[in-house]
């Protein structure tokens, strides 16, 4: 028989796992990270008196968190994204949050949906000729805008904030 064995338990590691560090140009100045399961966060670089503790910290956004950044000009506006180029605007100080919505080609999909029935209204009576060649260059129209305007969002999506604009920017679409 082996002998019985203490094992001693450490949790106190800090252990994270950030994609993404951002800051802004407060003194003293926030960083804002995302983390791996674990949304995203934002706290101080430092505290007037002791060490920085989890207490510090608070989450400001959710999901898997990736690229974080705050408005150059006010600290209080907070940029997140998580999964699949989801992005929100917070305002840190009054806890105001708004979704940002991502490009869709879905809109003009449905226009062209709309189009057909307008064209082939009554779908009981067989097809003419001419609307089965109008429906044809309705689905190829379709086709090749909703090719052009569907923007496929990695699963970490970068982005930058615009130096004119003070709004992000995804650099590139990918297809």
């Amino acid at each position: 028989m082996g002998q019985g064995r203490q094992l001693d338990f450490l949790n106190s590691f800090a252990i994270g796992q950030p994609y993404i560090v951002s800051y802004d140009m407060a003194f003293p100045y926030s960083v804002c990270a995302g983390y791996q399961d674990n949304g995203s966060w934002c706290g101080p670089s430092r505290r007037r008196q002791g060490e920085l503790t989890n207490a510090d910290w608070t989450t400001v956004g959710g999901g898997d968190g990736f690229y974080t950044a705050q408005d150059p000009t006010d600290p209080n506006t907070i940029y997140v994204e998580s999964q699949g180029g989801n992005m929100s605007r917070l305002n840190f100080a009054t806890g105001d949050r708004v979704a940002l919505q991502k490009p869709n080609y879905r809109p003009r999909y449905t226009v062209f949906e709309d189009s057909i029935v307008i064209e082939r209204p009554d779908t009981t009576r067989p097809e003419t000729a001419a609307q089965r060649r109008r429906i044809a260059e309705l689905r190829l129209r379709q086709r090749a805008d909703s090719a052009e305007i569907d923007l496929r969002w990695n699963w970490n999506t970068p982005f930058l904030i615009s130096a004119t604009t003070r709004r992000p920017f995804t650099p590139a679409r990918t297809r």
